[in-house]
């Protein structure tokens, strides 16, 4: 028996990285505040599955989802952009240089700005709203993919442990993983010098490519909360593809704010990611 507690004891917080355990409280305070991130992948699953009805199934997207306080958009297709404006009323769109991670926000805005990545598609956009008497500052992030899905998928349809090609393929993924796993560091480095500029409440979202187990989640998480970990319920997966149990979507926020719940959109089916949305409040 002790052998196996301590092999419990060792994982446990490995296990409370993809398995919420605590109770989500009830939204509706005058101080909430709601967020949602959501990684689009250019909705190109939305024009795989509805081919002529995408621009309707997308627009209708938009309109139902015109609720949240911030709404944060990693790989945005620029198509939308007229669409996105037309159809989020009350919101302001913050874009920076055409990149393809952008902020929505129903708060006005004080500042922005970018921690350039030297992509369109991996970026880091920020801004600092005024929130009531506050200025609370949100970090929209998308860090560099590692592009193994495919191949990750051709191994699973292949898998045969006594062939070589099923090794290999595992090799080239890990080797594929680790490799970008070090430029995203050095893109976490960059913004995580650049959060320690403001002292104002932070709420730092995005996809990190990366699972709750890996040395840059856990670096990002030093000085903030992991929303999943604090109001999640049961298990959540935000990643779409074959790969179970994957988290690599996060809406993390500084200790000045009190995180409510924690809500995986589990049936929305535009992107090979799933939205995430959570509640806050800012601490008296």
């Amino acid at each position: 028996m002790i052998p196996s507690v301590l092999c419990l004891i060792a994982g446990w917080n490995q296990f409370t990285g993809f398995v919420g355990l605590n109770k989500a409280g009830s939204p509706g305070g005058v101080n909430d505040i709601t967020v949602m991130t959501y990684n689009t992948a250019r909705f190109y699953e939305a024009y795989r599955q509805f081919e002529k009805n995408t621009p309707k199934k997308i627009a209708s997207f938009f309109a139902e989802n015109a609720r949240y306080d911030f709404i944060c958009l990693q790989e945005f297709d620029q198509r939308y952009t007229q669409e996105l404006k037309q159809r989020m009323t009350g919101y302001d769109l913050i874009q920076v240089n055409k990149k393809r991670t952008i902020i929505l926000s129903k708060y006005p805005e004080i500042k922005h700005g970018e921690i350039d990545f030297g992509t369109r598609t991996n970026a880091c956009v920020w801004a600092d709203f005024l929130v009531g008497d506050d200025t609370v500052r949100v970090y929209n992030v998308h860090l560099l993919s590692t592009k193994i899905s495919g191949e990750a998928d051709q191994v699973l349809d292949n898998i045969d442990l006594q062939e070589r090609s099923t090794w290999n393929g595992f090799f080239s993924i890990l080797s594929k993983y680790s490799s970008s796993s070090v430029i995203r560091k050095e893109q976490a480095s960059k913004i995580k010098a650049h959060m320690a500029t403001t002292n104002h409440p932070i709420v730092f979202c995005g996809d990190f490519n990366e699972p709750p187990a890996s040395f840059v989640y856990n670096y990002l998480c030093e000085d903030l909360q992991d929303s999943f970990r604090e109001k999640a319920e049961g298990i959540s997966s935000t990643y779409r593809g074959r790969i179970p149990f994957l988290r690599i979507d996060y809406i993390l926020t500084s200790p000045d704010l009190k995180v409510i719940n924690y809500q995986t959109l589990g049936k929305v089916n535009f992107s090979d990611h799933f939205p995430i949305v959570s509640t806050f409040s800012l601490k008296n």
